[in-house]
């Protein structure tokens, strides 16, 4: 699994798991400083309970009161997402208000 995968899964994620009719998904990067860049992908979705932030990135573990049964996963892709990003030495997490959507930020080290 390469970065690309890890934002290829966030995208995934943003549109699968949005039930409006007109689904929105932004990307975006920028240096954080001389040592950090950090990536963003931002929706318009349902929303995250901020309970369950950290949960997400558990494996198996899916939001059971918004998306259990709903849509087709098994809870694998913000985990290995997570490891990817944190063998690189990065670090991930969500941002999210019910009902205005969620944003995804990680943080990778600048190379040479």
């Amino acid at each position: 699994m390469k970065i690309q995968n890890v934002i290829e899964n966030l995208v995934e994620n943003a549109i699968k798991f949005n039930d409006k009719k007109e689904k929105r998904v932004k990307i975006s990067g920028h240096s954080v400083d001389d040592k950090f860049i950090q990536m963003e992908i931002a929706d318009n979705g349902p929303g995250i309970p901020s309970e369950e932030h950290e949960k997400i990135f558990q494996k198996f573990y899916q939001v059971e009161e918004y998306f259990t049964g709903k849509v087709e996963g098994i809870g694998l892709g913000l985990p290995l997402a997570k490891r990817l990003v944190e063998v690189h030495g990065g670090k991930i997490w969500a941002e999210s208000k019910l009902g205005e959507g969620s944003t995804f930020y990680f943080t990778l080290p600048k190379t040479e």
